[in-house]
């Protein structure tokens, strides 16, 4: 989500990083203001790991798959409660299709990873790789010349 983990994977050998949560939170970004500003408020310990909203929405992934989401209303009455939501999931699937017409972040999934709690504000994607950028050559800086 910035410079110093870009940083960080690099140094540890990876070829990259994924920046999906931050840029979740981008003025570019599809998702509604009340969507982004969740997100902006979240904190690591927001974040679960789940199946309960591919199986509210019907997609079947094979077990062992989960997505990270921001925890709402929904995920903390339904996660480890599949056998429960199973026997509900037709109404389940009526409600969460709602929901997501009334745009509610506390029933719709808001797709995140743990570094929710870095983003502090919404804005705009180039200033956010600017800022990323900065942020990476400030920390491969401070490792040099630290020794």
């Amino acid at each position: 989500a910035d410079g110093r983990g870009m940083a960080a994977a690099l140094a540890l050998g990876m070829d990259g990083v994924m920046m999906g949560t931050r840029f979740l939170a981008s003025q570019e970004a599809l998702p509604s203001e009340r969507v982004k500003q969740r997100l902006v408020q979240a904190v690591t310990s927001d974040t679960v790991r789940t199946r309960i909203f591919d199986e509210v929405r019907g997609i079947d992934w094979p077990q062992g798959y989960s997505g990270r989401v921001i925890a709402n209303k929904f995920s903390d009455s339904w996660v480890g409660e599949e056998q429960a939501f199973a026997a509900s999931a037709d109404q389940l699937r009526l409600e969460y299709e709602a929901a997501l017409a009334a745009d509610d972040v506390s029933i719709r999934a808001i797709w995140a990873g743990e570094v929710a709690d870095l983003i502090k504000e919404v804005l705009p994607a180039q200033l956010i790789i600017e800022s990323t950028l900065r942020g990476y050559a400030t920390s491969v800086e401070r490792l040099r010349t630290t020794r």
